[in-house]
């Protein structure tokens, strides 16, 4: 069996390592372990199991519907509740748009400059022109507001 690490898992907020083991050209098991402490593990203990997914959701800004569809299944499993396919493709779907919509604005926001700043650039009189202090006269105080 063959163990693949990777001890630095980047695209998360914060530390988290992989734990790979396959065997026979297939994946056998994989760990996901994120090292900070975050508390959410604590926050649900004692509530009402269908507060759950709704507290859960909370662990990102981004990407609450994959954290709320996972608390939604970590209940269903404890319950022993198998949902019908139709609710599964349904769920997907609803991930996939998260994706979907994180995506497309991780690349808008990223290129959001890029595109921008000819036009920003091309008077003097423009305020992000000074803020650049490329316009005569202009301080750091104008600068950093």
């Amino acid at each position: 069996m063959t163990r693949i690490n990777l001890n630095k898992a980047t695209r998360i907020e914060g530390n988290a390592s992989m734990e790979i083991h396959v065997q026979d050209g297939r994946v056998k098991t994989a760990r996901f372990m994120v090292h900070e402490f975050r508390g959410f593990e604590k926050f649900v203990q004692g509530r009402q199991v269908e507060h759950v997914p709704q507290i859960i959701s909370r662990i990102c800004g981004l990407c609450s519907a994959s954290h709320q569809v996972a608390g939604i299944q970590a209940v269903e499993d404890a319950v022993g509740f198998v949902p019908p396919r139709s609710l599964k493709n349904l769920r997907e779907i609803v991930v996939l748009g998260e994706w979907i919509a994180s995506q497309s604005m991780t690349d808008s926001r990223g290129a959001e400059t890029s595109f921008l700043l000819p036009f920003l650039l091309q008077t003097a009189a423009s305020p992000f022109y000074c803020r650049l202090r490329l316009c005569p006269g202009s301080s750091p105080a104008i600068f950093y507001s």
